[in-house]
């Protein structure tokens, strides 16, 4: 591929991305499910869940993998990727806008097998009131209690069970290229206030390497109990942390290598659902993929009078 090429493709990727990133409640043309769970500015009061609905549960995750599958060339994983919870974990997320909330949510689901929460802006949530059943629950960022509702929230949700709960960053995402990363400090206040929880890491990442349609990268940091450290001192180990695995998954980026990651889901192209369809039709006649038409068993035509 040419630089002209490249450069190309990757104006496509940004544009694709950025149309990602719409506002669903300016316009038809918006898409609303990459704004699914919200990123945005400190957290501030909460209102705590009513509870999942498995079947609603279920529908989104097969939805969210479709998409993922349709939008996505592949979806990698890197890092030390965790298994199935014993007790509350605080998942960091380095970015929470776009299509992150659906990454976030499909892993949960489908690979990790959490049961999941994440909050989300009031705005959102009461537009698409659903997403409650899902694991979303509301965050007044206009509240100025600094937070505290969220902490007595996110905390009466955890509680000591197996759950996950996603919090975006500070400002819905941690820039890249700059330092220092900036985490939202009701990370580490909500850690302080739990009897004993866990805490970890994610960074979230994307970049074409074949085609149009752009990787997903997703890098897990490992999980790890949250002590009894005051809460500026553990935010600043988080964020730390956070920033050695966004250079650590910008080198395996570079290297274009995909088995140095975990391909969590592959997507669908043009090309192979026509074969796919082409497959079914045959299947339907029954009749072999990819075998010749029998001749007719009625002969030659006549031949036509002059």
């Amino acid at each position: 591929m040419s630089d002209d090429e490249q450069r190309s493709t990757k104006g496509a990727c940004r544009e694709r991305l950025a149309r990602m990133s719409l506002d669903p409640l300016a316009g038809r043309e918006s898409p609303w499910l990459c704004r699914l769970l919200g990123g945005g500015a400190a957290l501030g009061t909460a209102t705590a869940p009513e509870g999942k609905n498995r079947w609603v549960e279920l529908w989104f995750q097969r939805f969210a993998r479709g998409w993922l599958r349709r939008s996505f060339h592949r979806v990698l994983l890197a890092g030390f990727v965790p298994g199935p919870l014993s007790r509350p974990l605080l998942v960091c997320v380095n970015r929470f806008r776009g299509p992150d909330p659906l990454v976030g949510f499909w892993l949960s689901a489908e690979v990790l097998g959490w049961d999941a929460y994440a909050p989300m802006e009031v705005r959102w949530l009461r537009h698409y009131p659903v997403l409650s059943r899902i694991g979303a629950f509301e965050v007044d960022h206009e509240g100025g209690d600094g937070g505290r509702e969220f902490v007595e929230s996110a905390r009466q949700l955890l509680g000591r069970r197996p759950r996950a709960l996603w919090i975006p960053p500070r400002g819905g995402t941690c820039s890249h290229g700059g330092r220092p990363a900036r985490l939202d400090d009701s990370v580490a206040r909500l850690a302080q206030a739990m009897d004993t929880c866990d805490v970890m890491t994610v960074a979230i990442d994307y970049e074409v390497w074949e085609g149009t349609r752009p990787e997903v990268f997703v890098h897990f940091g490992p999980v790890r109990p949250a002590l009894a450290v005051p809460p500026r001192l553990l935010l600043r180990e988080l964020e730390a942390a956070m920033e050695a695995q966004i250079d650590e998954l910008a080198t395996l980026r570079r290297s274009r290598d995909v088995s140095l990651f975990e391909v969590a889901l592959q997507g669908s192209g043009s090309i192979r659902i026509a074969l796919e369809t082409a497959r079914r039709r045959r299947a339907r006649r029954r009749e072999p993929f990819g075998a010749a038409r029998k001749p007719s068993t009625y002969g030659p035509a006549p031949a036509r009078r002059a």
